[in-house]
């Protein structure tokens, strides 16, 4: 495929988004609104290496959304249910659930130390 354009990644962007979202009333609004306020902000770039950047990050974007994002409902019972689209077949499904905390990257001298292994000296 050749290098898609703006509008061909906006349009990409969108669909991956109502798929995913498919029946959210809370995050596909909330995906959608996201996804037209960056392209508004780039709306005037003319730098050729920011585009390509931008339109990088665009089709990142919608490839993540498409092959990652699943939506799980709660059923009966109380346990979480999601149907996996074929494309998403064969990957983790990995819990985010309202109030989770995200493992955040540690920082520091204690951080490198851990990071580095055993010292010999």
């Amino acid at each position: 495929m050749s290098n898609p354009t703006s509008l061909q990644l906006y349009k990409r962007l969108l669909q991956s988004c109502h798929r995913a979202f498919k029946g959210d009333a809370v995050m596909l609004p909330e995906a959608l609104k996201e996804i037209r306020s960056r392209f508004e902000e780039s709306r005037g770039e003319r730098d050729p290496e920011t585009l390509a950047k931008l339109q990088h990050d665009a089709s990142e974007a919608a490839e993540f959304i498409t092959t990652h994002v699943v939506q799980a409902a709660t059923n009966e019972r109380g346990n979480l249910e999601m149907t996996v689209p074929p494309i998403t077949h064969g990957s983790e499904a990995e819990p985010v659930l309202p109030g989770m905390r995200l493992p955040r990257e540690k920082k520091g001298r204690k951080a490198a130390d851990a990071n580095d292994g055993p010292r010999a000296e």
